[in-house]
């Protein structure tokens, strides 16, 4: 499966794991989110659909939102309400904030990912950074799981 398509996908959308991780083989972002709390109320929703609307052309290669990223779907089994997710990195957030989303995807996004979509300069401090200083995993864990 995947790429999937880089938008935001409603709550009653489903996206299976394979296919959001193939968009991180590239270099996206995946926002991921929990229904539960005020998650899925309009306003909160509102507000990931903004974020996929206003998303910047991506921090190595300028690829424009919509080629591979940002992909923001419903994963129910994350431990946290929000996942921000690139290859080899997830950030996890009890609240929406889009900025960190950003300043995370500015620091981390392009730099790992094995398919990457233009030659990379030299990779920055944030690749040679430790994961568990950034309270950073492997997205495959989260993948694990299917989405309900």
């Amino acid at each position: 499966f995947g790429p999937i398509a880089a938008r935001y996908y409603a709550p009653d959308e489903q996206t299976v794991p394979q296919g959001w991780v193939h968009n991180l083989e590239h270099g996206a972002l995946v926002v991921l989110y929990k229904c539960g709390g005020d998650v899925c109320s309009d306003s909160t929703q509102g507000q990931l659909r903004q974020f996929v609307e206003s998303f910047p052309p991506s921090p190595i290669c300028g690829v424009k939102a919509g080629v591979v990223a940002p992909v923001v779907t419903r994963f129910d089994q994350s431990p946290h309400a929000f996942a921000a997710i690139v290859w080899d990195r997830v950030m996890y957030m009890d609240s929406w904030d889009p900025q960190q989303v950003l300043d995370f995807y500015a620091k981390y996004g392009e730099v790992n990912n094995p398919e990457p979509q233009c030659s990379r300069a030299t990779p920055s401090a944030a690749a040679s950074a430790s994961p568990a200083a950034s309270d950073a995993a492997s997205p495959s864990a989260a993948a694990s799981a299917s989405p309900s």
